[in-house]
């Protein structure tokens, strides 16, 4: 069953570019599940591509073959239904040259009937990117999944198909201690996606916040049911 309420809104301002490598930062559904008013979290995102794109999104951009990827996210609650995040942006190719994408701001609403991804700046634009997760609980802290990302283009022009990424991912969810983990290996369904990747995120709650929710289940362990939001770019 579909949650209306995993639906959201993630428009992502990108403040500052030292290189125009761009890194595709995060492989990650977005649902209804912020942080607590008040509260500060953080998450480690990596994603390393096995067998990836030989060519960059734009000129000048990062060859996702062999290339790893990803950002450290703090993110703070507003209200119920506001969080904001702050990301640092890095990557490496596959000559291990590190590169930085300095840093964005990301705010995060949950409202229904939306799943967009914003960029403002230097090679910003505004595409939709739907993502589907299904998750079965095992136990308490453990949980395999299945997760479709996709970037279907532009929202004036969408690309043509076989341009478009489409990738499934096989996860598992588990907690270490204080910290959640979400890892899980992906296959690329069509020419325009990166064929084979890898991914992890790491969150942990640095504070605690207030909430008036009756839920108080982790930003990374999910129930098991249909969750669907937006992502940046896989």
């Amino acid at each position: 069953m579909v949650s209306p309420q995993c639906l959201a809104f993630a428009a992502i301002l990108l403040t500052a570019s030292t290189i125009s490598a761009r890194a595709n930062d995060e492989i990650q559904v977005y649902n209804a599940e912020i942080a607590k008013i008040g509260q500060w979290t953080f998450q480690l995102h990596n994603n390393y591509a096995f067998i990836g794109r030989k060519e960059p999104d734009f000129p000048g951009g990062l060859i996702p073959n062999h290339a790893l990827q990803g950002t450290g996210e703090w993110a703070w609650g507003i209200t119920d239904w506001w969080e904001m995040g702050f990301y640092t942006p890095y990557a490496v190719d596959q000559e291990l040259t590190p590169y930085s994408n300095a840093a964005k701001i990301r705010q995060l609403f949950v409202i229904p009937n939306a799943i967009v991804d914003l960029g403002f700046g230097q090679n910003g634009g505004a595409e939709f990117v739907p993502a589907a997760r299904f998750a079965r609980k095992l136990g308490e802290n453990l949980a395999v999944g299945v997760e479709y990302y996709t970037d279907l283009g532009p929202l004036q022009s969408w690309l043509p198909f076989n341009e478009q990424q489409h990738n499934i991912y096989a996860v598992v969810d588990f907690k270490i201690g204080r910290f959640d983990v979400n890892a899980g290996v992906g296959y690329g369904l069509t020419p325009g996606s990166d064929r084979l990747m890898y991914k992890m995120i790491i969150g942990t709650d640095l504070t605690e916040g207030v909430s008036d929710k009756s839920s108080e289940e982790s930003k990374t362990l999910r129930r098991p049911e249909t969750r669907m939001g937006s992502l940046s770019r896989p």
